[in-house]
């Protein structure tokens, strides 16, 4: 008569996987060794995945474009008293005849 265990089953503590079963494991193995080769920037997976991880989770920033347009600034005062340019007539010729023009 075998040995058994308390629960009356030989052997317990021994278990017989089928393929599928490991199937996860196996892949997430593969993709850990593949990692191995993986440069990018040349910064290692680790590297790069503690990059994002810092970047997107850690301390991530908010940024805000704000524009300055000097040519609406200057424009500001003809703009609130209502002074439209003239379209389609020539611009004005240069009558200076100093030499910082030229």
């Amino acid at each position: 008569m075998p040995a058994s265990s308390k629960n009356g089953r030989v052997g317990a503590g021994f278990k017989l996987y089928r393929v599928w079963d490991l199937l996860p494991f196996l892949l997430a193995l593969c993709l850990a060794a593949a990692c191995g080769f993986f440069t990018y920037h040349g910064m290692t997976a680790e590297q790069v995945l503690w990059a994002w991880f810092k970047s997107e989770i850690l301390c991530p920033k908010r940024l805000v474009f704000k524009s300055d347009s000097y040519y609406y600034e200057a424009m500001q005062p003809a703009i609130r008293a209502g002074i439209k340019r003239k379209r389609g007539l020539p611009m004005k010729k240069n009558t200076h005849d100093s030499e910082e023009t030229a």
